[in-house]
């Protein structure tokens, strides 16, 4: 499967080097790429679940790690979210194999929103309810780059 890291954008100093690479975590004063993609509601920060998602070869996006302190680490801590979840659904709208884009348009919102989160594991659905936060960049770029480490 070929792997790409989604995690936190705004962070990484050469954005090429991961092609696909959207920020899951929040925009910060990067905001052309979300206000790009939404409405004009979409002013200054936007927050994010935390996620660092990849892609398998089907198209269909899968929860690898999160970054420390979001609302993913908390559900994976309590292992409410396991790395190879695929993503389903965002607030009841089907996000199946949906391009990254869209993914992060959903995922992103007004700090301390609550996202409904739907993902499968084998036969199982697993639906979480998780809290928009503003994320630390430097755990971003952790997160992310040892989630490219290990793929």
């Amino acid at each position: 499967s070929h792997h790409r890291c989604c995690g936190t954008r705004g962070a990484m100093g050469n954005q090429e080097s991961i092609p696909g690479c959207f920020d899951m975590c929040s925009t910060g004063e990067h905001k052309g790429f979300a206000s790009a993609r939404r409405s004009d509601s979409v002013r200054g920060h936007s927050a994010g679940i935390g996620a660092v998602f990849g892609v398998d070869s089907t198209g269909a996006v899968f929860f690898n790690t999160a970054v420390p302190g979001s609302a993913c680490s908390d559900a994976a801590n309590r292992g409410e979210l396991k790395s190879g979840d695929i993503l389903y659904s965002v607030d009841g709208v089907q996000v199946y194999r949906s391009p990254l884009n869209v993914v992060a348009s959903k995922l992103l919102g007004p700090h301390g929103t609550v996202a409904t989160v739907h993902f499968k594991r084998a036969d199982q659905d697993v639906v979480l309810q998780l809290e928009r936060r503003m994320t630390d960049m430097q755990a971003a770029q952790k997160a992310i780059n040892s989630a490219k480490e290990a793929s």
